[in-house]
């Protein structure tokens, strides 16, 4: 999104919740604009209009984003039941041995979890309530990581990833030197 669209977006935040003082100077829309620049202007136009039609107060960046993360991925806004959905209809329409399909006809977050648990082991379970509420466990945790991984910037997932290098390295050197560290 451009400096110029992005501004049309804080009129609108402005204009939608008057009483508040929300990014009041232009320091603040810098930093607004540095945390909502990667969104294209189509969907956090969008993502705006959402929060505005189910929120009293004026969103903060990490809800805008979150309402653009499940615009842009459909399976951030679905439930474990329907995904458990998926689960058994995949079991039911190509068994123990149509692992590949089955996977195919699955979401990602879905398929992960399957992965988890196991195909065979979900397709000759007897006991569908344990591996269902172990299902359920599961996709909760996977979904909530998927969500956060979304809703970030790349740029910081970028920051992150070289910060958590830095530190395996450094770890790696401390423990060349014979020290222990807890």
């Amino acid at each position: 999104m451009t400096k110029e669209e992005f501004a049309k977006i804080a009129d609108a935040i402005r204009t939608y919740f008057p009483r508040f003082d929300i990014l009041p100077n232009k320091e603040a829309l810098e930093l607004w604009y540095r945390e909502l620049k990667d969104i294209d202007y189509e969907t956090a136009t969008t993502a705006l209009r959402r929060y505005v039609a189910i929120n009293k107060f004026p969103p903060s960046i990490a809800e805008i984003r979150e309402q653009a993360a499940t615009i842009v991925n459909k399976s951030l806004s679905d439930d474990w039941g329907m995904a458990w959905e998926q689960v058994t209809r995949a079991i039911r329409n190509y068994g123990m041995w149509g692992t590949d399909e089955a996977f195919k006809s699955m979401d990602e977050i879905t398929r992960k979890c399957v992965m988890r648990l196991g195909w065979k082991e979900l397709c000759m379970s007897e006991n569908p309530t344990a591996d269902r509420a172990n299902f359920r466990m599961i996709y909760e945790q996977v979904k909530e990581k998927a969500k956060e991984k979304a809703v970030m910037s790349i740029e910081v997932q970028e920051k992150m990833h070289k910060l958590q290098k830095l530190q395996e390295l450094q770890r790696k050197l401390l423990k060349g030197k014979g020290d222990t560290y807890f």
